[in-house]
C-alpha cells in the first residue's frame, strides 16, 4: 500500500485491523493460514468484542486481502487512493448548521465539532458526551 502511495490513514487502518487479528493468530506466518482460520478468528474476536456483523465482515475482508496478497493471487482494483476524502464548503456547513438550530438544537453542538474538527459522529459523541459507544453497541475491551 505503501509503494501505491495509499494514504497513511489507509495504511494505518489495515495495519490495526492486521494486529488486532494476529493476535488470536498467534502471529502464525501468514504463509500458513487457510480462509477457515482467519473466518474462526473474526468469530472468535467478535464474541470476545461483541462487534456489530459489518466490523467483523470488514475485519474478515482485510484478513482474506492478505492471504491473496501473500499468495499472489487475484488483481489489484487501484494502485493509489482515488481521491481524498470530500470536504463541504463554507455554504454547506452554514446551512447545516442553520437547519439544525431550527430542527434538532441539541445536535448544533456536535455538528459543529464534526465540521470543524473533522471527526466522525461516534467521536464527537464520544466527545460531547462521555459515552464510549454509539447505535446500541458495546465498547470495546
Amino acid at each position: 500500500m505503501r509503494k501505491s502511495n495509499r494514504r497513511s490513514v489507509s495504511v494505518e487502518d489495515k495495519e490495526v485491523r492486521f494486529d488486532v487479528l494476529n493476535t488470536v493468530l498467534n502471529d502464525a506466518p501468514p504463509l500458513t493460514l487457510e480462509k477457515v482460520d482467519i473466518v474462526g478468528a473474526v468469530k472468535t474476536l467478535t464474541e470476545a468484542r461483541g462487534w456489530s456483523e459489518l466490523t467483523a465482515s470488514k475485519y474478515e475482508k482485510v484478513g482474506l486481502t492478505l492471504l491473496r496478497f501473500v499468495r499472489g493471487e487475484g488483481k489489484r482494483m487501484h494502485t493509489r487512493d482515488e481521491a481524498p476524502p470530500t470536504t463541504w464548503g463554507a455554504g454547506i456547513v452554514a446551512q447545516l448548521m442553520h437547519t439544525a438550530e431550527t430542527v434538532a438544537p441539541e445536535a448544533v453542538a456536535a455538528l459543529a465539532v464534526m465540521a470543524f474538527a473533522g471527526i466522525r459522529p461516534n467521536e464527537a459523541l464520544r466527545l460531547l458526551t462521555g459515552r464510549t459507544t454509539c447505535c446500541g453497541t458495546r465498547p470495546r475491551r
